[in-house]
């Protein structure tokens, strides 16, 4: 379980990519930002993801541990700058200017973590490759609340205080170092390993118990990060951190491991590590227990191809569609969230609370995704018939936030949350479904991105920007109460109802692939 497990690690520091409404009010009230430029700072990951599909080539073409240091460095550098400019231990003329760069330039550097991650997890894992890809993408999808609450615990600051700024330096250390480290390990495995491997490879947890208690952690990871949106304490961050190292138990060896090393071979010298017993780290067992029961040859998809062949499909640009539409809806609120709360009516909901609960809603909804689409595809349904099904429940989200108070805009986050992380998992698995896994990392880069880098701009920038103007109260140049977003929710809750219906006939199409997947049996 090697590669799961470091997988899980490369997938929570691509999550903090989401974190910027944690720290936007901060930001906002120490350069005395306008409204626009805040917003525009936040946009910065979702342009830069028309760009990431570059780093699915750069994967292709190189490895995964490459793009892993890569994206560890392009994130700890923009970060760490981005922090030194904040707080003014840099100082910079255009300082708006230069967190929109430093902030994109990081997020592309997270493109490499995602796209390497779940490279890896796609290949490695067949049998259960739904449950292991949904797992860590619950992960990423909470990793901003988990981040938040593990920063705020330990050095509490208010949403628009200048130590709340700090957070950029935690997030320079964490996804610089975890990356680099990770590297070695996160790589595709080969299809084979020797005997003796197998018989040296001894793990504590037998193989069965794994994905269960990877689960069940996963879901207390979930919780834990919620009940602390609401309870800001020290020994919710000592708590949070422990789950976090929770996965190493599944590579703790047997006791008998070590001694079995340290015994004198037949030849009577005493064994030890060499590059063959250093394999045994990575998996092959699991990669075994993984495949068993599978038939020889896994099905493969009559539309296999890479991005070339991709766009001559009307199915790519269906697919595209549905993922613009959740992608949308999503990043429209981790956007705007930090506005949102600071000019709803009603009690007072602090940003980092609902920043939160949008973690936990779509980290959860990543947790159950893999498994809940799947009974789809086992009563010979395709896969991205749960589309459209999260297209009305994102509609549902965006009406509920019309209405006024705190427990709409907590209710609304959240089923928006549970919308926006839900696409994710299903894209990794769509994506390696219909067209195949030999080039899964530039496939999937482009649906990871450019839907969301669209989505941002028409409906979090030109769609919330012009509706809140024209709201503005002259005096202050700030819009106050439910009214500035509320024509912007009627919007996206009217886009999604419609690229709804997009999504069913997409599933109608791609009926054939997954017939020809499970041998004729989709009806």
């Amino acid at each position: 379980m090697h590669t799961l497990v470091v997988s899980l690690m490369g997938a929570l520091v691509a999550g903090f990519i989401y974190a910027y409404s944690t720290y936007a009010n901060a930001l906002q009230a120490q350069f005395d930002l306008s409204e626009s430029a805040k917003e525009n700072i936040g946009l910065a990951p979702s342009l830069c993801n028309l760009l990431t599909v570059t780093n699915g080539l750069i994967i292709d073409y190189t490895s995964v541990s490459t793009g892993c240091v890569i994206g560890g460095l392009l994130m700890m550098s923009s970060y760490g700058l981005f922090g030194a400019i904040a707080l003014k231990y840099i100082t910079v003329s255009n300082p708006a200017v230069a967190f929109f760069l430093l902030f994109a330039i990081g997020s592309y550097g997270a493109s490499f973590i995602i796209c390497a991650t779940y490279t890896v997890l796609a290949k490695n894992f067949t049998k259960q490759r739904s449950e292991v890809v949904s797992i860590a993408k619950s992960w990423q999808g909470v990793a901003t609340g988990v981040g938040t609450a593990i920063f705020v615990g330990l050095f509490p600051s208010d949403d628009k205080a200048p130590e709340r700024l700090n957070f950029l330096f935690f997030l320079a250390i964490v996804t610089g170092c975890v990356p680099i480290l990770i590297a070695p390990f996160l790589r595709p495995l080969g299809t084979e390993s020797s005997p003796q491997q197998q018989q040296q490879q001894g793990f504590l947890m037998p193989t069965e118990q794994r994905l269960p208690y990877l689960f069940s952690f996963s879901l207390v990871l979930i919780v834990v990060t919620l009940a602390s949106a609401f309870h800001r304490t020290e020994i919710f961050s000592v708590v949070l951190l422990l789950i976090l190292l929770s996965p190493l138990v599944l590579i703790f060896p047997e006791k008998c491991a070590s001694h079995d090393r340290a015994m004198i071979n037949p030849s009577g010298s005493s064994s030890s590590s060499s590059p063959a017993d250093d394999d045994v780290l990575l998996d092959p067992d699991d990669r075994k227990a993984d495949d068993e029961g599978e038939d020889e040859n896994e099905g493969i998809s009559p539309w296999e191809g890479g991005p070339l062949d991709l766009i001559r499909r009307p199915e790519f640009y269906l697919l595209w569609i549905c993922s613009f539409a959740l992608q949308s809806g999503g990043l429209f609120l981790t956007t705007n969230l930090g506005s949102m709360t600071e000019s709803r009516s009603g009690a007072a909901v602090a940003s980092a609370s609902a920043v939160t609960v949008f973690s936990c809603a779509q980290g959860l909804a990543r947790l159950v995704t893999g498994s809940v689409s799947n009974k789809l595809v086992e009563r010979g349904w395709p896969r991205t018939w749960y589309l459209p099904a999260m297209m009305v429940v994102m509609a549902l989200g965006h009406g509920v936030l019309c209405i006024p108070g705190p427990e709409a805009l907590l209710g609304g986050t959240a089923l928006c949350g549970w919308a926006f992380g839900s696409c994710f998992p299903l894209l990794v698995l769509a994506v390696a479904e219909i067209f195949g896994k030999k080039r899964l990392a530039s496939n999937y880069m482009i649906f990871d991105g450019s839907p969301g880098a669209i989505g941002a701009l028409l409906f979090a920038k030109f769609l919330a920007q012009a509706v809140y103007k024209a709201h503005e109260d002259s005096a202050d140049e700030k819009c106050h109460g439910d009214i500035c977003f509320r024509l912007s929710h009627v919007v996206i809750v009217v886009a999604q109802l419609i690229m709804a219906i997009l999504g069913c006939i997409l599933s109608v199409r791609v009926r054939v692939v997954y017939e020809a997947l499970a041998g004729g049996k989709v009806s």
